[in-house]
């Protein structure tokens, strides 16, 4: 993971940790990962950039990925699967 990598890099006194980045791709996650990635910048004492990849998320969308917002539907929980993942 990520954060476990970040965690590990400034850890050593020989790195500087500079800046975090956290990447929207238009998962539904989005959220609670936005916040997570700035309590993770703010432990780090690094400053968080965001940077939003429209392409990746139009890719996911085409794909017919569970994991985006388009692909979220109304009485669906996030994170479950229908037999459209299951191929």
């Amino acid at each position: 993971d990520s954060g476990v990598a970040a965690m590990m890099f400034a850890a050593d006194p020989a790195n500087e940790l500079r800046a975090a980045v956290f990447c929207d791709y238009g998962q539904r996650a989005v959220a609670p990962e936005r916040r997570a990635a700035q309590r993770l910048a703010s432990r780090l004492n690094v400053e968080l950039r965001d940077v939003a990849l429209p392409w990746l998320a139009e890719l996911a969308r085409a794909s017919g990925s569970v994991h985006t917002t388009a692909f979220a539907s109304p009485g669906r929980r996030s994170g479950t699967l229908d037999s459209r993942s299951a191929r």
